[in-house]
């Protein structure tokens, strides 16, 4: 296995949260939790806006991991771990996630 591209960085991929989004996403993934939905319920729970849920990040995950898996110097054949660092419009970390994949020959 060619280990050359171990450690290789790519360029940030920015999505723009937004509310609806989280709402969606919230719906789809059967949430039913009242923060995720309306904004008071939401400052009452100490948050300053409608918060994400915990799993969003796989909503710009694809943007995110993309260009890392389908990079022709990786050649996306074996075991893969890949990280990504969400930030929010502040800059402060908000997400760490590792991504495997193990992907098996052709």
């Amino acid at each position: 296995m060619d280990a050359s591209a171990k450690g290789k960085r790519y360029p940030p991929f920015e999505y723009e949260v937004g509310k609806e989004k989280i709402r969606e996403f919230a719906q789809a993934v059967g949430e039913d939790n009242a923060v995720y939905f309306d904004r008071a319920a939401a400052r009452e729970a100490g948050s300053r806006d409608i918060p994400a849920p915990p799993m969003f990040a796989v909503v710009y995950s694809a943007g995110a991991m993309g260009p890392a898996i389908l990079d022709p110097e990786v050649g996306i054949k074996g075991f893969y771990v890949f990280e990504s660092v969400s930030t929010n419009q502040a800059g402060a970390e908000v997400v760490r996630a590792t991504w495997t994949n193990i992907v098996r020959g052709v």
